[in-house]
């Protein structure tokens, strides 16, 4: 685990290297331990992103111990005829990662009775306002106030720790194809070989601990690369659901334009 983020050094601004795509929307492939991560804007008519968060990966050492442990404990020959039987097209030591983390986020902060708490929204909003820039992602849980943003970043920590090749994405999704507009939403892209998944570490499924992990038919990164916006179609590899994410700016979907 990196050095300690303590109170006196994370003021000091380090930012990981960002991405910016079409829209709100940007991916970063690396955050490090005191890195400041924006989370999102306090307005929806601008671009800026005015609440950022430090990702002090470092207070989360216990529950990455944890997860890993899962990890390690892993039958992964049993895992790998489970998965099959359910028409799970997807590695069996890559899923492993990905389920640790969400049984872990589950059992620990996703069953609290506060999580779903009318006031959460607002918590975070003023954490972030009162705070400013000294906004650590450990307060955030520690008030249950976390959202997808913050969800998703301890997950690239997690995944990170773990080798994993993925990168956090903040950008929009549509829950259903005749969905008019896009819902601001942070995930992780993962890419194993030459295949692509979405992990949606913030909507686990099954008690709020099965992983949602969704294929791809399409090139994500090479759609995203065209600088417009786009939503490229998924499928639950559990559940079959199928879920467009991409990079939007809030304005109208037109589906035969912007889905592919």
């Amino acid at each position: 685990m990196e050095t300690n983020v303590s109170e006196q050094t994370i003021t000091q601004e380090n930012r990981p290297e960002i991405k910016q795509h079409f829209g709100k929307s940007f991916e970063i492939q690396n955050i490090k331990n005191g890195d400041l991560v924006p989370v999102g804007g306090n307005s929806i008519f601008s671009n800026k992103f005015d609440m950022e968060v430090v990702a002090d990966f470092d207070n989360f050492k216990d529950f990455f111990e944890e997860a890993y442990k899962l990890v390690v404990e892993s039958d992964l020959v049993d895992l790998k005829q489970k998965l099959d039987s359910k028409d799970m097209d997807i590695n069996e030591k890559l899923f492993s990662v990905m389920y640790a983390f969400s049984q872990k986020i589950g059992e620990k902060y996703f069953y609290n009775p506060e999580f779903y708490s009318s006031n959460r929204e607002t918590t975070r909003k003023n954490l972030y306002k009162e705070r400013d820039k000294t906004t650590k992602l450990s307060d955030i849980f520690g008030l249950n106030s976390e959202e997808c943003a913050e969800i998703a970043i301890l997950a690239q920590g997690f995944l990170q720790s773990e080798g994993v090749s993925s990168s956090y994405f903040a950008g929009e999704v549509l829950w259903g194809e005749d969905h008019d507009y896009g819902e601001p939403h942070s995930f992780i892209i993962i890419r194993e070989n030459d295949k692509q998944y979405i992990y949606d570490p913030a909507n686990p499924i099954i008690n709020k601990r099965f992983p949602s992990i969704y294929s791809l038919d399409k090139d994500f990164d090479a759609e995203i690369a065209k600088g417009q916006k786009i939503f490229v179609t998924a499928k639950n590899l559990r559940n079959k659901n199928e879920a467009f994410f991409g990079a939007g700016n809030m304005t109208a979907v037109i589906p035969e334009k912007h889905i592919v």
